[in-house]
């Protein structure tokens, strides 16, 4: 991509911003018990200094135990909506009870992994959201941790395809570029760099974060706006 192409890009970023959050104000205004199936989403950070990694991962815990299939758009739409609707109404302390059983099957299916070396991702805490607006879902935040080897280079994960997408971001001391990638049920990351997060072009970035702005907002597609 050109100098003059890549000013442009960037000139975009913060009208795709506006436009998405006006679009969030409009078309959430009306409040609905049915949840969208979101992308769950994860940060990764590198340390060198403190040799580690570690993630922050946001998870829909009642979707999980509810056994509700990624691919609904609508929770209500699932067989197993009352099961999912029993469970957004717990209290924190009771749905992290829940969701314990099911954290070492999450965990072993994941893919977190160094110049292609699998290492044990370490969990850190689980805090859940308070009960809040039943209109909406709410996440179940898992931090992560993780040895970073010395001299190790590319960084990818991956999950099972039971988890659904993930939107993951990454930041790093020595990157020079915010990386966003939106990984399909099951796929794995591209590799990313480690000090410098620069692999991907901001177009398909960009193109990313605007496809993470309209499945949020228009699951259904644009003839249920």
């Amino acid at each position: 991509m050109s100098l003059p192409d890549c000013r442009r890009v960037r000139a975009m970023v913060p009208m795709l911003v506006q436009c998405l959050l006006l679009m969030i104000a409009v078309l959430t205004a009306t409040p609905s018990r049915a949840h969208v199936f979101e992308s769950s989403r994860a940060l990764v950070f590198f340390d060198r200094g403190e040799t580690m990694l570690g993630m922050r991962l946001a998870v829909n815990a009642e979707a999980i135990i509810a056994g509700v299939d990624p691919l609904v758009k609508d929770t209500n739409d699932s067989p197993q909506a009352a099961e999912y609707d029993r469970l957004r109404q717990l209290p924190p302390a009771e749905l992290a009870k829940a969701f314990d059983p099911f954290v070492a099957e999450l965990f072993a299916s994941m893919r977190m992994n160094l110049d292609g070396v699998r290492i044990e991702p370490i969990i850190e805490s689980i805090e859940v959201a308070d009960v809040g607006d039943l209109s909406r879902p709410r996440p179940t935040v898992i931090q992560i941790k993780g040895e970073l080897l010395p001299g190790a280079k590319a960084f990818t994960f991956g999950w099972a395809p039971k988890y659904g997408k993930l939107a993951l971001r990454t930041n790093s001391e020595r990157a020079r570029n915010l990386y966003i990638e939106i990984l399909e049920p099951g796929a794995t990351s591209t590799p990313l760099v480690i000090d410098d997060l620069k692999d991907r072009s901001q177009l398909a970035m960009i193109g990313d974060f605007v496809k993470i702005g309209f499945e949020h907002i228009v699951p259904k597609g644009l003839d249920h706006i």
